[in-house]
């Protein structure tokens, strides 16, 4: 049941001295339900009144495509090590800004390296591809690894158009105060680091 009091009753209750205003917190809960449904209609309104905005620069346009698709970095880990993510990342900033990423990876450390908001991000901007290792290959040991990477079916089929390939691993890391770029050695047949060193 709701109540109404005239408006001069609350006034006088107001300006009345300390000892008069508990009457005022005894009407004060029948209000209560008045004042909720104001204040909820008074949201609803300016809810109502707050554009939705979704932007689309390009529509019906794969994200890919802002990239060379001749240039692919590749990361193959089956292992789900927590390094993998900031690793990436770094590698993302480092290589120049028109190659592509790929991480092929067991069940594990796709599932590890896709929970990252940054890797969301990247992907959806198309910057970056996570995939399990597909039939019929397997990345379970090196061995299988260099038998993948040997097969012509893995390149023609997964990755047709990459003329240039990066190929790091979970251990290795290009320095971000290099004044050499990635591109600079795309001159050459192929490059890489030394099996031993000697000092």
């Amino acid at each position: 049941m709701r109540y109404k009091l005239p408006e001069d009753y609350l006034c006088e209750q107001i300006l009345t001295p300390a000892s008069s205003r508990w009457s005022l917190a005894h009407v004060f809960p029948h209000y209560q339900p008045i004042i909720q449904d104001t204040l909820t209609t008074q949201l609803a309104r300016t809810r109502e009144k707050i554009p939705s905005i979704k932007i689309d620069f390009h529509p019906n346009k794969d994200s890919r495509t802002a990239y060379n698709s001749s240039k692919l970095a590749m990361i193959i880990e089956a292992r789900p090590f927590p390094h993998l993510i900031p690793q990436i990342h770094h590698m993302m900033a480092v290589v120049p800004p028109d190659w592509r990423f790929l991480f092929i990876g067991s069940n594990k450390s796709v599932s590890a390296v896709g929970k990252s908001v940054g890797t969301k991000y990247q992907q959806a901007a198309g910057k970056l591809d996570l995939m399990i290792a597909p039939e019929p290959w397997s990345i379970e040991d090196q061995e299988h690894i260099w038998r993948m990477l040997t097969d012509i079916r893995f390149y023609n089929e997964l990755l047709p158009g990459v003329e240039w390939l990066l190929k790091f691993e979970s251990d290795s890391i290009l320095c971000s105060n290099s004044e050499t770029s990635l591109n600079d050695w795309l001159g050459y047949d192929w490059a890489g680091s030394p099996r031993s060193a000697s000092l």
